[in-house]
């Protein structure tokens, strides 16, 4: 199955910027992609420092779970939702599987 996008994306056209390389005390999630950046937006890194001095002054950190992610990525988290919902639900029809991969 492959998913067509239901939304459009406004890219601002800003660069990219890893989360990773930002200095800024984050705890990140690991990512089932190999060498992944955790890349944002500049306009996304400024409102994430923010967010991150603000946690800090309250001894708390800001958990990233993900990122930007490319098609290649986003394909591969789709297909392995596919399949854990397929094996969870085998009697299930295809389109009931793909709704229940989407939740």
């Amino acid at each position: 199955m492959q998913r067509v996008p239901t939304m459009t994306i406004r890219d601002d056209g800003s660069g990219l910027n890893s989360l990773l390389e930002s200095g800024f005390d984050l705890v990140f999630e690991p990512s089932i992609m190999k060498d992944y950046r955790y890349l944002v937006r500049t306009s996304v890194l400024d409102k994430v420092g923010r967010i991150s001095k603000l946690l800090s002054a309250m001894d708390k950190r800001l958990i990233i779970r993900s990122a930007w992610r490319s098609f290649d990525h986003q394909q591969l988290l789709w297909v392995r939702n596919l399949e854990v919902a397929l094996t969870q639900n085998p009697e299930k029809s295809s389109d009931e599987v793909e709704r229940i991969a989407l939740e």
